[in-house]
Order: C-alpha cells, then sequence, then structure tokens
C-alpha cells in the first residue's frame, strides 16, 4: 500500500461519524474518484464524472471538513508519465465549478 494512502487510512479514518443520517468530519475527508474525463489538447470535452462528485464533495465541506482530499489517476501508458494525461485540467475545472481553491499534487 502507498505509504501516503497507508498514512490517511491510519490517521483520518477516525476523523468520521456517521451517526444516522448526519456526516460529521473533523479532521480531513478522503475519497477515491474516477475523474478518467475526455481530454482533447489538453480541455476537457465531457466534464460528467467531475459532476457527479459535486454533491459529495460539497457536503463534506458544508459539514466543516477541514479539507477534502480526492484521490485519481489518470492513465499511464506503458507505466510512463505523460503530461497528455495529468489531472491538472480536471483541478482547474473542478476549481471553477466548487467556486473554490482547489490544489492539484501530481506525482
Amino acid at each position: 500500500m502507498n505509504q501516503l494512502l497507508r498514512f490517511y487510512t491510519e490517521h483520518f479514518t477516525r476523523s468520521l461519524s456517521f451517526n444516522s443520517n448526519v456526516f460529521s468530519c473533523q479532521l480531513v475527508t478522503v475519497f477515491r474518484v474516477d475523474y478518467n474525463v475526455p481530454l482533447k489538447d489538453g480541455v476537457i470535452t465531457n466534464n460528467h464524472r467531475i459532476r457527479a462528485t459535486l454533491d459529495t464533495v460539497k457536503y463534506a465541506l458544508d459539514k466543516k471538513a477541514k479539507s477534502v482530499v480526492l484521490m485519481a489517476h489518470m492513465s499511464r501508458p506503458n507505466g510512463q508519465k505523460n503530461l497528455k494525461y495529468s489531472l491538472k485540467p480536471v483541478a482547474v475545472e473542478l476549481q471553477k465549478l466548487l467556486g473554490r481553491f482547489v490544489s492539484c499534487y501530481l506525482s
């Protein structure tokens, strides 16, 4: 397991409590999302998958999550990094849709 993912799992899952329909979050909320969106020349041509996650992300933020971490990946043909498949355009689109700052960590 990735060391960063292990850290998030061990330290942040305890910060979530689901009681009936109440979602309270004291630290960080981590979601694995599918942001394999179609790109043409680095521009997203259909943002449906991003829009599909907005309600959940907004809900966590409205419930005072300190931060929300969205884990995603794009393709890595032959195991090689390729800027053509960067999540940077997704972060820009997400920031536009949320109306909040979005940081993008690229490994």
